[in-house]
């Protein structure tokens, strides 16, 4: 209750009807944060008493109007109230007037004197908060042109003033009088309010140097000025410091309190003239002459001569200020003000100013620009032949270039870029064969800024601004020979290789950073594909004496007449070294400086050798082996400032006594596929694939040692990664095999012979990753060699984590009667991931996945001589289930087990008429139910789309060639809803968690 702030009415006074301190327990929360509000000094409220009577409250009276039939000395009519919210009779708490949550009105009757209740009639119109949108930057006088702090002693109110107040002598400015400010009013605006405003600033106990500031900020985001000379402001001032020109009324622009562009000039009291006119391009000078002081170096200065901030850099000129209090962090900006300011400012000494007022009237930007922008292309291109391609290409755009509706980009944007390519090889002996085409390219882009980048500085007022440029210069140049003739030597060592270089350099520079890059490399490929020669295996024989049956099958026949292959059909041998070296400086400021000499830039190098090898060689027929090899060797020497760039120089090695580096990575890959053709009904097959990745850090991450203790060896910290797959796999055409059986005239083959092929495998793959391992991985380990332990662990040291997945796959098809086909597929995962806890204990996680039944059964029929030319049916029906065992850390706990089941079906139809008119539909229900962690949510989905084509000519008056306007009506439907099933109450409904409805129409033409 308010007992200890507002009196508490008695029973059956009229003020008991006060909805506070009413001596009723309080039931109200109006503001919505859960406390009740009349609970007393700990609400925050502000009080205003309104006496109807009192005149200060009373602005005026409207027209009387009727005469109350109860009482023929009272009348009705209007009055006209305004009660100032700064001056509140009662303050509550700590309040804040721009927090303000909600307002409660209470009317009180005047006292009966112990006659009877009066009875009181009365209307509420037009209650508003009015004022100007503006906010006093405090409710004191500030000392100084910046800042927000007042001092203790008198007041700043902001407010509006208008025509309507006539007792302070108000008029409004040249030409905005109180007449519609509307073009083509007429008769439409007779019932207008007519109601021109101006803000108010009213300051009392102004002293020396202070000012009463009102301030608004841009609510619909940062303001550009940039395209215009002048901002001009009405402005009148009102009380005594006006005509002994104590006072001067000013304007502020900028980022904040602090960093603003500022301008002030006298206001007389009679009139509104001479107008305030703000010189933008003056302000800008002055910018550039307090940043280039900031940007030099130079300690903040100005304030002495022009006033401000102490700690800022000032400039002033002709009642134009511009001061930077932060210029790294918020400058003031005129593309971008973020906040508009205007005031009152004592500028000579003398006894306090009691009260005084400001009106400020019609903020508005002049003499806007027009600038017209230029932008320009250029391109040619010379062909000379199948010798040379020269192409040239300039384009342009200065900074006042834009599209309609857009600001200028205020940079002169320039890009040039040539190329040409010239095959070298045509000044060559045409008997040589070779093709060498070298390709040489330049492209400069340059910026000629008008503004420093993300302000409003000119950069002509920015001596030694840096200039963004940037130049990308390369070459490339390839050797290789087209001609396959020559002996046999030139056609085993000259035919197959290739070479290629290139280089490139390139520069970027902005206005704070300076880089360069300088790249080169070279690659040498050796790649041989001889001819197939085999050697027959002599099994003729062997194949001749076995039964008739198994004499003429497909994989006798194989044998017989099969040969071995010694040579491999694909040999590949490349190597490539390549340098990278690059360098990037960083700037405080945009201009150069003396200090820049001493700036050490970052610098960049990479240095590499990556050779690699492959292999492909197909033995016999059914067999294929192929293999890859690749290894990274690092050239960057890397001192021994650190003990892990010691070890890399420890780790290097020398290749023909010249030095090949420290080995950075590592690749091998291997494959195994065996697939012979027993007979034209069955095609086992037998695959068996092999990767592994050594990954050594160089430059981070601290040096392994080997047997983990201190007697141990360090090495180069790695990582290894290894997986191996093997899949058995078998492929069936029981058409085939059934008419072998039965002979091609059979009933049987008739019926069975619908089988489509059919397709079964199961794979196995396992896979492990070895981090900052301390062994050396051998052969057996590279190539994925033994069971699942080898992929755990490699002597003492266990992997961080390892998995093994079995997947067992089957597809398959029917034909059926009608026009019927079915396909059918079958797939199950077992997954189990072993991930490294403590010391040699794993934690298993085991998933399962089921993908069946999953069937799609299709028909389609084209018809002749009606207006339908195809129909096509379509059924999918799909049921999948997942589940995932997780164990705790708890040996004891029960693991943690999530799943899911869905089923849908999803039926479509497609009709095709003659005339082109394409008509689509479909269906698509979901069902499902997801376990996870405990909670069970059910899934209930219906969709269905609906789509119809078809094109027409238009006429030819639309089109000359009567062109085809093809149109696209569709709509959807789609309905997901999820619930929560509460398994402790069996009777209590699923609980809907999520509900998505969407209807869609949607209709595209196209011409």
């Amino acid at each position: 209750m308010l007992s200890n702030a507002v009196a508490i009415f008695p029973w059956g006074d009229l003020g008991g009807r006060c909805g506070a301190g009413n001596g009723v327990l309080d039931t109200e929360d109006l503001d919505g944060d859960l406390l009740l509000n009349s609970r007393g000094p700990n609400e925050d409220a502000f009080r205003y008493i309104v006496d109807l009577t009192d005149p200060r409250f009373r602005v005026r009276t409207g027209v009387i109007g009727a005469r109350d039939p109860q009482d023929s000395t009272r009348f009705a009519g209007w009055t006209l109230y305004r009660v100032p919210l700064r001056e509140p009779d009662l303050l509550i708490g700590q309040p804040n007037i721009r927090l303000a949550k909600h307002l409660r009105f209470t009317m009180l009757t005047p006292p009966d004197n112990g006659e009877a209740d009066p009875v009181v009639r009365f209307a509420l119109a037009r209650m508003r908060l009015v004022g100007a949108p503006w906010l006093a930057r405090a409710e004191q006088p500030i000392l100084g042109i910046s800042g927000s702090l007042g001092e203790p002693h008198g007041r700043v109110a902001v407010s509006s003033i208008s025509t309507e107040n006539i007792e302070l002598g108000y008029t409004s400015p040249p030409g905005l009088g109180s007449s519609v400010n509307q073009v083509g009013g007429g008769l439409a605006t007779a019932g207008l309010q007519i109601n021109e405003k101006s803000l108010r600033i009213v300051v009392q106990d102004l002293r020396d140097q202070e000012r009463a500031e009102a301030f608004t900020r841009f609510v619909s985001g940062s303001q550009n000025l940039l395209a215009y000379r002048e901002l001009r402001v009405w402005a009148r001032g009102r009380g005594p410091g006006w005509d002994s020109r104590e006072l001067r009324a000013y304007v502020k622009v900028g980022a904040d309190d602090r960093n603003v562009y500022y301008f002030e000039a006298p206001a007389n009291t009679a009139l509104w003239e001479p107008e305030m006119v703000v010189n933008i391009d003056l302000w800008r000078a002055l910018r550039a002459r307090a940043e280039t002081a900031f940007l030099q170096g130079q300690p903040p200065s100005g304030a002495a001569e022009c006033g401000g901030d102490p700690e800022a850099w000032v400039a002033c000129e002709d009642g134009h200020l511009v001061q930077l209090r932060d210029p790294a962090i918020n400058p003031p900006n005129l593309a971008a003000v973020q906040e508009l300011a205007a005031g009152i400012r004592r500028v000579v000494d003398g006894a306090p100013i009691a009260e005084t007022e400001l009106w400020i009237d019609d903020i508005r930007l002049d003499s806007p620009l027009a600038e017209v922008g230029v932008a320009t292309a250029l391109s040619g291109r010379l062909q000379a032949g199948d010798v040379a391609d020269i192409a040239l290409s300039f384009v342009s755009q200065d900074g006042q270039f834009r599209q309609v509706g857009q600001d200028p980009s205020y940079r002169a944007t320039s890009t040039f870029v040539g190329s040409t390519t010239l095959q070298l090889g045509r000044f060559l002996s045409p008997s040589l064969g070779l093709i060498a085409p070298l390709t040489v390219s330049y492209t400069r882009a340059s910026v000629r800024p008008e503004l420093l980048t993300g302000s409003d500085l000119p950069a002509e007022a920015l001596p030694g601004l840096r200039r963004p440029l940037s130049t990308v210069t390369s070459m490339a140049l390839t050797l290789r020979r087209t001609k396959r003739d020559g002996s046999g030597l030139v056609q085993a060592l000259v035919n197959p290789l290739s070479w290629t270089g290139s280089m490139s350099s390139s520069s970027s520079n902005t206005e704070y950073s300076e880089a360069s890059n300088n790249n080169w490399s070279t690659a040498a490929v050796y790649q041989l594909s001889p001819r197939r020669r085999t050697i027959p295996l002599g099994l003729g024989g062997l194949v001749g004496g076995l039964p008739s049956w198994l004499r003429e099958s497909e994989g006798a026949q194989g044998l017989a007449s099969g040969g071995l292959t010694l040579l491999p059909t694909t040999l590949r041998f490349a190597s490539t070294l390549s340098r990278q070296a690059g360098e990037f400086t960083s700037f405080a400021a945009p201009i150069r400086r003396l200090e820049d000499t001493a700036v050490t830039p970052l610098t960049t190098l990479q240095h590499l050798w990556r050779s690699d090898a492959g292999l492909t060689w197909q033995p016999l027929g059914m067999l294929t082996i192929t293999s890859g090899w690749s290894s990274t060797r690092d050239l960057r020497v890397y001192g021994d400032s650190t003990p892990l760039a010691r070890l890399a120089g420890e780790e290097r090695r020398q290749f023909l006594g010249i030095d090949a580096g420290v080995e950075r990575d590592r690749n091998i890959n291997t494959a195994v596929t065996l697939s012979p053709r027993l007979t034209a009904w069955l095609r086992p097959r037998l695959s068996s694939t092999s990767s592994f990745v050594l990954s050594r850090n160089l430059t981070t991450r601290n040096p392994v040692q080997v047997d983990g203790d201190t007697a141990g060896a360090f090495i180069l910290p790695q990582t290894l990664n290894n997986s191996r797959t093997t899949e058995i796999a078998g492929t069936l055409d029981p058409a085939i095999l059934i008419r072998r059986v039965f002979g091609e005239e059979s009933g049987v083959t008739t019926y069975l012979q619908r089988f489509r092929v059919f397709d079964v495998s199961r794979r196995l793959t396992r896979q492990s990753t070895f981090d900052l391992a301390a062994f050396d991985p051998g052969a057996g380990f590279q190539l994925g060699l033994g069971g699942l332990n080898s992929f755990l662990q490699q002597g003492n040291t266990f992997a961080v984590g390892a998995v093994e997945t079995r997947t067992t796959n089957a597809t398959g098809g029917f034909d059926l009667p009608l026009g019927l086909t079915a396909t059918t597929t079958f797939t199950r995962t077992e997954s189990d991931r072993f991930q490294r806890s403590t010391g040699d204990r794993f934690i298993l996680i085991e998933n399962t996945q089921r993908d069946w039944p999953n069937a799609t059964v299709r028909w389609s029929r084209s018809l002749r001589n009606t207006p339908i030319q195809l129909i096509s049916f379509s059924g999918t029906i799909r049921e999948r289930e997942s589940r995932n065992v997780v164990p705790s850390p708890d040996a004891a706990a029960t693991p943690a087990i999530n799943s899911s089941e869905t089923r849908s079906i999803s039926p479509d139809i497609q009709l095709i008429f003659t005339n082109g008119l394409v008509l689509f539909g479909t269906l698509n229900q979901d069902r499902g139910t997801a376990l996870n962690n405990g909670n069970t949510i059910e899934r209930e989905g219906d969709s269905w789309t609906a789509r119809a084509d078809w094109q027409v000519r238009l006429p030819q008056r639309f089109s000359a060639t009567r062109r085809p306007l093809r149109t696209s009506l569709s709509a959807q439907s789609i309905k997901q809803e999820d619930c929560l099933v509460n398994r402790a109450v069996e009777a209590q409904p699923c609980e809907i968690i999520s509900s998505i409805i969407r209807r869609e129409v949607i209709i595209e033409p196209d011409v």
